[in-house]
């Protein structure tokens, strides 16, 4: 399994979201929030690198907030 596996279920949800012009709601942004640290979780249980993780997960948190970004302008 790749690290970018464990991130794929946010992927699919962000991805959702923009599709369905989903409001963006304090349950949402939990909601993805709670995926992101179980990919984090995930990974960390499969032995892979706490430094590669971090900065996966600082890679899929810059692609959140680009594509959320371009859905309100």
């Amino acid at each position: 399994m790749y690290l970018v596996d464990f991130y794929m279920p946010v992927f699919h949800r962000v991805l959702l979201i923009v599709q369905q012009a989903e409001q963006y709601s304090d349950t949402l942004r939990e909601t993805v929030k709670t995926m992101l640290v179980k990919a984090q979780d995930n990974a960390l249980m499969h032995g892979y690198d706490k430094q590669d993780i971090d900065d996966a997960h600082f890679a899929v948190l810059v692609w959140v907030d680009e594509v959320i970004f371009e859905c309100w302008i």
